[in-house]
C-alpha cells in the first residue's frame, strides 16, 4: 500500500516514483502490486487511511510517503505489516522511537529527512543578503510538528536571521497576505498540496513584490521561478532509499533494524533570470 496524505501532485508523483524504482529493484523476484490511497490532509484522516490499509489482508507493506500518514504510521507497535514511514522531519518533535539510528519497534522504519535547514538558511542569507526570513510552512509538518516555531527560535542565533513562521492552507500564492511587511526573503518549506502551478504562482508573486526566495523542494520548485534550492532532487533519492528499503523487507529482513538517517547531497541551484529581476547578483563564490 502506497499511502499519502492526500490528493495532490507531489503525493501522486512520489508514489510513482516509489513503484518505478522498486518496480526495477523487485519485479523479477517477487508478483509486486500496489494499491496508492490517499487522505484528506489532516491527521486523523491519515489514522483512519493507515488502519484501513492494515487491516486489509491483501496488503503485506505499508508505505506512508506523507508527513501526516508517516507520523501515524510510525508510532505503531506491532503493526500487522511492515511498515516504511519516508516522511520524518524530526523524530524527537514527532516524539517517535529512536535507538541506535533506528526505530528498534519491531515491523517499523521510517526515514528522516538530512537536516539541512540551518546550511540552507545561511547559504540563502549569503546569496541574497537577507536579514528577515518568512518560513513557509504547509499545514500538515505543522500538525505532525507543533513545536516547529520553538525549533525555529533555537535557529536564530545559529544562522543569524530572524524568522517568521508562515502556515499555509491550500493555496500557497495566497500566503502571502500573512508575510508580514519587515520580511526581506522568503524561504518556500515543504508544501505536500502544491502544485507545480501553484508553485510558479507563488514564485511570480514574489518577484513581483521584489523578494528572494529559496526552495526546500529542489530544483523544481527554482525551474518556477524560485532563486535558489541546495538540494537537486530530494524526491528522486527518496524514493530510490524506500524501495530499497522496501526491498529488504520483502526478502525478510527486519524494518526495526533499519537505519533511519539518509545521507545529505548538497547541489546549489540557482534561477539566474529570478536574480535579475528582482536585483539580486549571487556572490561569485557560491555560483
Amino acid at each position: 500500500a502506497l499511502l499519502s496524505d492526500g490528493p495532490g501532485v507531489q503525493g501522486d508523483s512520489l508514489s510513482s516514483l516509489v513503484a518505478e524504482e522498486l518496480r526495477v529493484l523487485a519485479a523479477r523476484e517477487f508478483d509486486l502490486r500496489f494499491q496508492t490511497a490517499a487522505a484528506d490532509h489532516t491527521l486523523p484522516g491519515a489514522a483512519q487511511l493507515v488502519d484501513r490499509a492494515m487491516a486489509d489482508p491483501a496488503t503485506d507493506l505499508v508505505l506512508t510517503l506523507g508527513v501526516l500518514t508517516s507520523q501515524v504510521a510510525a508510532q505503531r507497535r506491532e503493526p500487522p505489516q511492515p511498515v516504511i514511514a519516508a516522511a520524518v522531519f524530526d523524530p524527537r518533535l514527532q516524539g517517535l522511537p529512536l535507538t541506535g539510528g533506528t526505530s528498534g519497534t519491531s515491523g517499523v522504519s521510517y526515514l528522516v529527512a538530512p537536516d539541512l535547514l540551518a546550511r540552507e538558511l545561511v547559504v540563502f542569507r549569503e546569496i541574497a543578503a537577507v536579514d528577515t526570513v518568512a518560513v513557509l510552512v504547509g499545514a500538515g509538518l505543522l500538525q505532525a510538528l507543533p513545536g516547529i516555531e520553538q525549533r525555529l527560535a533555537a535557529l536564530e542565533a545559529e544562522v543569524g536571521l530572524t524568522l517568521v513562521p508562515v502556515g499555509l492552507g491550500a493555496s500557497p500564492e495566497d500566503a502571502l497576505d500573512s508575510v508580514p511587511a519587515s520580511v526581506d526573503g522568503v524561504y518556500v518549506g515543504p508544501l505536500s498540496t502544491a502544485s507545480p502551478q501553484s508553485i510558479g504562482l507563488l514564485a511570480a508573486a514574489l518577484i513581483e513584490r521584489g523578494l528572494p526566495s529559496f526552495s526546500f523542494g529542489g530544483r523544481g520548485g527554482v525551474e518556477r521561478g524560485l532563486l535558489a534550492s541546495l538540494s537537486a532532487d530530494r524526491a528522486a533519492r527518496l524514493a530510490r532509499r524506500v524501495a530499497v528499503d522496501a526491498e529488504r523487507v520483502l526478502l525478510g529482513d527486519e524494518p526495526g533494524a533499519f537505519s533511519v538517517h539518509m545521507t545529505a547531497s548538497e547541489r546549489l541551484v540557482l534561477n539566474l533570470a529570478t536574480a535579475r529581476q528582482i536585483g539580486v547578483t549571487p556572490p561569485l563564490g557560491l555560483v
